[in-house]
């Protein structure tokens, strides 16, 4: 899952949520990951200061991203809008190349070293996310 602080766009909500499955799609070709398919749901609060979430079955290569209500609402009308709701789905579409190897690890390990194996998880999956996110306009994604 991901977080942040802080941010400012104007954009409603039902035009945000109409263009995430978008901006995703575009995103999964950017990266590589058309042969995935998955939808996009919203909650109205997620626990924490979770921004956002995905659920893989690699088995299928479909994805489930939660998205949430309520952090829309707040970082909807900052100036940079459009490029914090990326960078949530770059960091969750990230999930899919990073979680894969983290659950084998964590099936194969004790409970004393799982904390630092999400630790671990949540560092390389933001790594990727800010390695993605210098070569993407956000324009050209949001259309």
């Amino acid at each position: 899952m991901y977080s942040r602080k802080g941010s400012y766009m104007a954009l409603s909500t039902a035009i945000i949520k109409r263009t995430l499955p978008d901006v995703i799609g575009k995103l999964c070709r950017k990266f590589n990951l058309q042969e995935w398919t998955g939808d996009v749901v919203y909650e109205d609060r997620m626990s924490g200061d979770t921004c956002a979430g995905i659920h893989i079955d690699e088995d299928y290569l479909d994805y489930t991203i939660t998205v949430s209500s309520e952090k829309i609402r707040k970082y909807m009308n900052e100036p940079d809008a459009k490029t914090i709701f990326m960078d949530w789905m770059v960091h969750e579409l990230m999930h899919i190349i990073v979680d894969p190897i983290y659950f084998m690890a964590v099936n194969s390990v004790t409970n004393m070293t799982g904390p630092f194996l999400e630790s671990k998880r949540e560092q390389a999956v933001q790594r990727l996310t800010n390695i993605m996110l210098k070569d993407i306009d956000v324009e050209e994604v949001w259309g």
